[in-house]
């Protein structure tokens, strides 16, 4: 499988389903994403993704619809 191949299939399986066109960094940045918001340490997201910690916490790193609701519960407990 080269990049190609695979965004043929991405593309394909979106039009078959009514999504709109995903990309592959689509998917990785998700995956990544959800990996930091489950408190996975940098450490090994650095080591799973191939990225560094900086450009891990630079690209990936960001809130989440409900997000603003731990910030709150965070505040209530000081």
């Amino acid at each position: 499988w080269n990049h190609s191949a695979c965004r043929m299939m991405i593309e394909k399986a979106c039009k078959a389903t009514g999504l709109r066109t995903y990309c592959c960094h689509d998917f990785r940045h998700t995956y990544i994403s959800n990996l930091i918001r489950l408190n996975v340490p940098l450490p090994i997201i650095e080591f799973v993704s191939g990225d560094t910690q900086e450009t891990i916490l630079k690209h990936y790193s960001h809130m989440f619809n409900g997000d603003e609701l731990l910030l709150l519960d965070a505040l209530e407990s000081m």
